[in-house]
């Protein structure tokens, strides 16, 4: 079963982030690329005939979480969590995933209806929810009332790991300018949705992997824990 690890270690979780993007960077690739060239052609179609903020909508809460299911069941296979990244798990998981989108999505809008910060704490309280779904399988409820419990005890270095990871996004964003000023016979948008995009949301989905792990699994401090042995 699950427990605690005794302290919050930034270095370990690092490391452990790291390791898995290298274990399964060649098995993710040609997956998120397929995604991102759909997503782009999605995008050009649904635009035609839909508002921009409601295909973004669409996009984001129906169709993405079927990536996200894939890339975490990839990320959190080992030794000790019996998991699999096929298309069938992954639809498994869906339909868990999708109403955890949405509830967690409208919760966190309706709280920063009133203030910003109440919307901020519950995203970082509820950040390892899709993987205790996903590795656990847990209801939506119950992955949501998990995560707030496991946060919460080690809430401000969570928040500190997210903030770092933020501040990377950003400067990827601005090293990213003149490249898309260099590339100005390209279409709007290009380099941010067909690279550096990606790269965000992969890195991202493998970060809630590696603080579920280390809020969860003593064993995860040992990153030979995670092999597969195969």
């Amino acid at each position: 079963m699950p427990s605690a690890p005794t302290e919050f270690n930034h270095s370990r979780l690092l490391e452990g982030w790291l390791w898995l993007l290298r274990r399964d960077v060649r098995s993710f690739w040609p997956i998120v690329a397929i995604w991102t060239v759909l997503n782009g052609l999605l995008n050009h179609v649904l635009n035609t005939i839909l508002d921009a903020t409601f295909t973004n909508l669409l996009i984001g809460l129906v169709i993405a979480p079927i990536i996200l299911v894939y890339l975490l069941l990839m990320a959190l296979r080992s030794d000790q969590i019996e998991v699999y990244p096929d298309l069938q798990s992954a639809m498994a998981c869906y339909p868990k995933l999708l109403l955890m989108y949405v509830i967690s999505t409208f919760g966190i809008l309706i709280a920063s209806v009133f203030l910003v910060l109440p919307g901020l704490v519950l995203f970082v309280l509820w950040v390892i929810a899709a993987p205790i779904l996903v590795a656990e399988e847990k209801s939506t409820m119950a992955a949501l009332s998990d995560s707030y419990t496991a946060v919460k005890g080690v809430f401000f270095p969570v928040v500190g790991v997210i903030f770092s990871f933020c501040l990377g996004c950003a400067c990827l964003f601005f090293i990213s300018l003149p490249f898309s000023v260099a590339l100005g016979g390209l279409p709007d948008g290009f380099l941010w949705n067909f690279v550096c995009g990606p790269i965000i949301h992969v890195s991202w989905i493998y970060l809630m992997a590696a603080i579920y792990l280390e809020l969860r699994y003593n064993e995860a401090r040992n990153i030979d824990a995670l092999e597969l042995g195969a």
